[in-house]
């Protein structure tokens, strides 16, 4: 049977620590909301820590072969008529009735998504190379949405800097906003530009022309003129990445409902885990196996962004913190470290024998 509203959240095994959490803190707010999990890759339907329903798998052959990221997109066949999607890396801040208000009383079909800049500032940040924000949007569309210069060969009707590509971790929709046909058809048109533009085979990792489900995401919304509508100020979420992050966020912030945000999303950048290694003055480990840049502001904090919040409703969900479960997570960070430390050292010995040996030989 339908429902009218309701929240998915897609996961996988390589990521209970952060859905597990995330669930917690909705139900904080919204004790009685219906969740229901979009199951993930390696998803074992008999052993996992969720005591809300499990997404039954969808009929469509299509659908069942939905995989990795882009099986968020079975959100749009699922029971809620109307729902909110999050990814696994986020965690609720704020109550919600406003948002899930306008969500509910929503005109079909629509998309809500988080949209930093409205059309007119992004075209003329786009347009004018002299403006301040022209390389960084420039720079977002490659990130954020795919290769602009393929995906017009792909589609020379479609503008890939048209509009500001929104982050597909967080948005609102209805029930077959997006149906099948408009994936599947995407889908085959994919497959036949790998194979005959990219000299390739295609797969649902595959990120050479669309960002994966974010770009395709947008890709639709913009194809099928799905009514486009801005989550802030009630939806809005914050990055964890963000040099203006805000410090030590408490449980007594939810408490007295001060934040102006209503989500951290952990996106791009590293997440918490259980590792002892993720506690200052430790967390230099995940500096040092970092490659994000925005990770260097961490220290400038008692502990990483989001942190505390998190292992509140870690520690008070039952979840095993032990010592042991700790260490095992550690020693993953561990291994981390020596791997992109081993690959730095060879790019550097590689660079190095480049400029100083090799040349003499040529």
């Amino acid at each position: 049977m339908n429902v009218d509203f309701g929240i998915y959240i897609l996961t996988y095994p390589g990521d209970f620590h952060l859905s597990v959490p995330l669930i917690r803190s909705l139900r904080y707010f919204h004790p009685d909301v219906s969740i229901m999990i979009v199951p993930g890759d390696d998803f074992d339907r008999n052993n996992h820590p969720f005591d809300v329903p499990i997404m039954p798998e969808p009929q469509s052959d299509f659908w069942q072969g939905i995989r990795y990221q882009d099986r968020k997109f079975w959100v749009f066949q699922g029971p809620f008529e109307r729902f909110l999607y999050l990814d696994a890396d986020i965690i609720c801040t704020h109550d919600l009735s406003s948002l899930i208000y306008r969500i509910t009383n929503q005109a079909k079909p629509f998309v809500f998504a988080k949209i930093d800049r409205e059309k007119d500032e992004w075209c003329d940040s786009i347009k004018n190379q002299n403006h301040a924000q022209h390389n960084w949007c420039v720079d977002w569309v490659d990130r954020g949405l795919g290769n602009p210069k393929l995906l017009v060969e792909f589609d020379n009707s479609y503008d890939p800097y048209g509009r500001m590509p929104f982050n597909s971790g967080i948005f609102a929709s209805s029930r077959n906003t997006l149906e099948a046909c408009n994936l599947e058809d995407l889908y085959k048109a994919e497959i036949e530009f790998y194979k005959t533009k990219l000299g390739k085979d295609f797969n649902w990792k595959s990120a050479e022309l669309f960002y994966r489900d974010q770009g395709r995401l947008n890709y639709l919304v913009d194809k099928l003129g799905l009514p486009l509508i801005n989550l802030h100020p009630d939806g809005n979420d914050v990055w964890s990445g963000d040099d203006c992050f805000p410090e030590s966020i408490t449980i007594e912030h939810l408490r007295k409902g001060t934040l102006p945000f209503s989500f951290i999303h952990w996106a791009g950048v590293p997440r918490p885990t259980p590792s002892l290694f993720f506690m200052k003055p430790w967390n230099i480990i995940h500096r040092i196996s970092s490659d994000y840049s925005c990770y260097s502001t961490y220290p400038e904090y008692p502990d990483p962004p989001g942190y505390r919040l998190w292992l509140y409703f870690q520690q008070n969900n039952g979840y095993n913190m032990s010592f042991i479960h700790r260490l095992k997570w550690s020693i993953k960070d561990i291994k981390t470290v020596l791997r992109n430390r081993k690959n730095w050292l060879y790019k550097t010995l590689s660079r190095f024998f480049e400029r100083h040996i090799l040349w003499r030989f040529s």
